[in-house]
């Protein structure tokens, strides 16, 4: 992580000086006299950005993940905040609402994400 640079300044700073701060690399300034509560926002605010950054940086990743498994019709609904989406399955001929994929009967074989052990019917969202 790259510390911030904040350089303390005269209260009759002009703003040719801020900005001569600036141009020379310093990533904000803060007028004397300095209370503590703005300190201490800017430094928070500059300790989140990386943070920020990294978490950006992984959606974009999960969002190519998804890009490449799923249809784009399916992201979009994702986007929007479906939480359930019903989708035909072609190679088998079933329906899928399963909220956990990792637990959706269509490739497990078993009712995991109703909380039961046994197979569906073909085609059937019950238990046999």
């Amino acid at each position: 992580m790259q510390l911030p640079i904040i350089i303390m300044l005269p209260h009759d700073s002009t703003h040719d000086t801020i900005k001569a701060c600036m141009e020379a690399g310093a990533n904000d300034c803060i007028i004397k006299p300095i209370r503590q509560a703005e300190l201490m926002a800017r430094l928070s605010t500059y300790i989140m950005l990386p943070q920020l950054a990294a978490a950006d940086a992984d959606r974009a990743v999960n969002l190519r993940l998804l890009e490449a498994m799923l249809p784009p019709r399916i992201i979009e609904r994702l986007k929007i905040g479906s939480k359930i989406i019903a989708e035909q399955h072609k190679q088998v001929g079933k329906y899928c609402m399963c909220r956990d994929m990792s637990n959706c009967w269509l490739y497990s074989g078993g009712c995991l994400s109703y909380g039961c052990s046994t197979r569906h019917q073909q085609g059937s969202m019950q238990c046999a």
